[in-house]
C-alpha cells in the first residue's frame, strides 16, 4: 500500500512545446472521415505512406494531423479485421447450417447476398420446429 507523505502542486517536469502535443496519447484521434477516407484509398490500390502523404498535405502538416501515421494503420487495420471477423461469422453459420442440412433431413436453409456481397436475409427451421409449425 502506499501512502502520499507530500504533495508538491508545482510541475516537477517541464510540459511539452506546441509541436509535440501530437504525440501525446490524449491528443491521437483519427476522426471516422480520415478513417473512412484512408480506408477508400486503400480499397483504391493507394499505398499507406501515400495516404498519409495525402491527409497531411490535406490539413497542412504533420503538426495538424492529430494521429501519427501508426495510429492511421492501425485504425485501417482494425476496421479490416472486423469485416474479416463478420465475413468468417457469416461462413461459420452458412456451412453448419450445411451440415445440419446433412444430418437432418427436415431442416432448410435459404439466405440473400446484396449487391455489395453481404448477408441480407436468411431464414432457416429444423425438422423440430417444422412438426410444431
Amino acid at each position: 500500500m502506499w501512502v502520499v507523505s507530500t504533495f508538491e502542486r508545482k510541475h516537477s517536469h517541464s510540459c511539452c512545446n506546441e509541436q509535440e502535443t501530437q504525440f501525446l496519447r490524449s491528443h491521437q484521434n483519427v476522426s471516422e472521415e480520415d478513417k473512412a477516407l484512408a480506408i477508400g484509398m486503400c480499397q483504391s490500390g493507394i499505398k499507406k505512406r501515400n495516404i498519409i502523404k495525402i491527409t497531411k498535405n490535406k490539413v497542412g502538416g504533420y503538426e495538424n494531423l492529430g494521429y501519427t501515421p501508426t495510429d492511421l494503420d492501425n485504425s485501417v487495420q482494425n476496421s479490416r479485421d472486423d469485416d474479416e471477423d463478420l465475413i468468417g461469422d457469416v461462413n461459420q453459420t452458412l456451412s453448419y447450417l450445411q451440415s445440419k442440412n446433412t444430418s437432418d433431413r427436415g431442416s432448410f436453409f435459404k439466405y440473400t447476398v446484396s449487391d455489395e456481397g453481404e448477408l441480407s436475409n436468411l431464414f432457416w427451421s429444423d425438422s423440430t420446429s417444422r412438426g410444431d409449425y
